[in-house]
């Protein structure tokens, strides 16, 4: 059972599902074939995988980097990594040098990766003796992903984040000085959504 008290702010994923409790059985996810999947359904595919991070005692403590395409499972890999951990994007497309780089200055714990993509994030977290988790995802349903059992179990923590935790972590570009790294709250990125949204008057007959 997790921790709530009277004064926690809720993440990302809780501020949405707030959403979907609103809007029904309305599509979340539509993929390149046509396929859709619910936000019900998107529900059950980001719990499910957040469940078993914190069985296999990822929390709070942990920054993960996300290597994954772009797609459906992307958005399910996000926000089970937000809902309990602070999520690290890094592009399938740096070098070696540059996945070192960002593996180190990110301080980073655990990297998760899409499975058969080609990076090099794999080889350089095992130079750094940084444990990799690999995902899979569904053809059929837009968002469902599949983790595979990694090589190690750490001590089982019943953590949740909640809004002033750490939910990404991004570097800057570096055009004026070091790339430098930036974290992101929860609650910093809920009301940046909620700006984005209201500045181009999205509503939930929009896609986007």
């Amino acid at each position: 059972m997790y921790d709530h008290t009277d004064k926690r702010t809720p993440n990302i994923w809780e501020a949405l599902v707030s959403i979907r409790s609103q809007q029904g059985e309305g599509i979340a996810l539509i993929s390149e074939e046509g396929l859709t999947s619910t936000f019900a359904e998107l529900e059950g595919y980001v719990n499910q995988a957040a469940e078993v991070l914190r069985d296999w005692g990822i929390n709070l403590k942990d920054r993960v980097a996300l290597v994954t395409d772009n797609g459906p499972h992307a958005v399910t890999a996000f926000l089970s990594l937000f809902s309990v951990c602070a999520c690290f994007p890094q592009n399938p497309s740096s070098s070696y040098e540059e996945s070192l780089k960002y593996l180190r200055d990110g301080s980073i714990s655990l990297i998760l990766h899409k499975d058969h993509l080609n990076s090099d994030f794999v080889i350089a977290g095992r130079k750094l003796d940084i444990p990799v988790i690999f995902f899979s995802a569904s053809d059929e349903y837009p968002g469902l992903i599949s983790l595979m059992q990694p090589q190690f179990q750490k001590c089982n923590v019943s953590t949740i984040s909640s809004g002033s935790d750490i939910a990404l972590i991004l570097q800057t570009s570096g055009t004026t000085s070091r790339p430098k790294i930036v974290p992101f709250s929860h609650e910093r990125l809920i009301g940046t959504a909620r700006s984005f949204a209201a500045s181009l008057e999205l509503s939930e007959n929009d896609r986007t």
